[in-house]
């Protein structure tokens, strides 16, 4: 055999290789990596190529968000789980907008508490002056 056509040969033993990897990765995940892929080509703009990391990532990520809520769900001192209780462990990642709106609301407060105590010293310090100028003439 000559080398080229051993080179074929070991591109196609390097991408069972790869495959072998491939598979044995994805079982290791909590998801079905097709799924993912699923979803994420479904919420972004028609033609964008997923990377592997960023499918391998998203996978990472929802289970340790499923496994958050089962741990909260473990804590339930009944035999069965119920919807509500379910509702009741995925409710704090549910309300993340309402969170940001509050976030925004309370930083407009702050704001305007920020810019009254600006007027403030400004008056406090236009009141004061006089009594330096009185100073500085004895």
């Amino acid at each position: 055999m000559s080398d080229e056509e051993k080179k074929p040969e070991i591109e196609d033993e390097k991408l069972e290789l790869e495959e072998d990897l491939d598979e044995e990765e994805e079982s290791k995940m909590a998801f079905a990596n097709a799924e993912i892929v699923r979803l994420i080509k479904k919420n972004l703009p028609e033609g964008r190529m997923i990377k592997k990391r960023v499918k391998v990532g998203m996978n990472k990520f929802l289970e340790e968000m499923a496994t958050e809520v089962c741990k909260k769900l473990a804590n339930e001192p009944y035999s069965y789980i119920e919807i509500d209780m379910l509702e009741r462990a995925i409710e704090p990642y549910k309300n993340i907008k309402s969170l940001e709106v509050e976030k925004n609301r309370i930083i407009a407060n702050l704001n305007k508490i920020k810019a009254d105590c600006d007027v403030m010293v400004d008056d406090i310090n236009r009141k004061f002056s006089m009594f330096e100028t009185e100073e500085k003439e004895y």
